[in-house]
């Protein structure tokens, strides 16, 4: 009875010897470089998608920012020459002559009057001068997004100058969607070749460590595969 336990003993602790731990995948050297590719790659496209939107939205913005602040430039010289009267005549010329079909303007007295302008109303929302503004109006009749700048004038009066930006805010919002598409898509293709990377890193590897085994064991006639002229 003593020797069959002493022999069972040895099972006995096979059973209750401790597994080695998997190794964590982060710490595998395929998982690593295919996660640095894929880092370089998110990053490269971010910085493309980054650029062709600062390009194309913000050149728009900018160039309505001149516009507007040219087009103030211009009213203030009436002003200075004539005052209130000069300046109301030249809000009335541009109106009538239509030079730009997307120009706003809106002239208010000190107690929040129209004196003249293609808006019915000040915007609601608008509450600080010198400052831009895109916010919702209604022109003719019509609704309609419009990027703002308010000037004030000596004497309390206030000046609205703007231009519509509807059509501009439509391709905006093309221009999102297509880059979002776009930064999904480079998203799956950054994946896909982090993938290929980390395959063709192990199967580099595992052949290196098949060549490395067959000569220890004395074939002396095997040779890493060499792909390419490397």
């Amino acid at each position: 009875m003593l020797q069959a336990e002493h022999l069972g003993e040895p099972d006995l602790i096979d059973t209750v010897r401790p597994k080695r731990r998997a190794r964590p995948i982060i710490r595998s050297a395929g998982i690593r470089l295919a996660l640095v590719y894929a880092t370089v790659f998110g990053v490269s496209a971010f910085a493309l998608a980054f650029s062709l939107w600062y390009s194309t939205v913000g050149l728009l913005q900018r160039q309505v920012e001149v516009a507007v602040r040219n087009d103030a430039s211009a009213l203030g010289d009436h002003f200075a020459i004539g005052g209130i009267p000069s300046l109301v005549m030249a809000i009335r010329d541009r109106l009538a002559n239509n030079i730009d079909g997307d120009a706003i303007y809106l002239l208010i007295d000190p107690l929040g009057n129209r004196v003249i302008g293609n808006l019915d109303r000040w915007p609601v929302g608008l509450t600080e001068a010198n400052a831009w503004y895109e916010l919702p109006v209604t022109r003719q009749g019509v609704g309609s997004i419009a990027l703002l700048r308010a000037y004030p004038i000596i004497g309390g009066d206030q000046l609205l100058v703007g231009r519509d930006v509807r059509a501009r805010t439509e391709l905006r919002r093309v221009l999102q969607d297509g880059l979002l598409w776009a930064m999904g898509i480079m998203a799956v293709l950054g994946l896909l070749g982090a993938l290929v990377i980390r395959s063709l890193f192990r199967r580099m590897i595992r052949d290196i460590s098949s060549t490395t085994r067959a000569i220890s064991r004395g074939d002396l006639t095997r040779r890493v595969p060499k792909t390419g002229d490397g």
